[in-house]
């Protein structure tokens, strides 16, 4: 980038104008990302595995709602 710039025929005041931008560009960007990164992140654990018996849970739901003689009704199938 710096190439190019130089390599123009600009003049000297130009070139303070491009360079202080540039410093106040950068000086933004540092202030943001120090503003981001306030929350202290430590290292990540493992989740960890909860075993569920997802056949049990299909036929509690089964029994609650739908069996021939349901735990909730239609009425109260409805209200939830």
């Amino acid at each position: 980038m710096w190439k190019y710039i130089l390599e123009d025929d600009d003049s000297e005041e130009e070139m303070q104008e491009m360079e202080e931008g540039f410093q106040e560009m950068t000086f933004m960007l540092a202030s943001m990302d120090a503003e981001g990164s306030s929350r202290q992140r430590g290292p990540r654990l493992p989740r960890e595995v909860v075993p569920r018996d997802h056949n049990d849970g299909h036929n509690r739901i089964w029994t609650d709602y739908f069996a021939l003689r349901p735990v909730y009704g239609p009425r109260k199938f409805r209200c939830r």
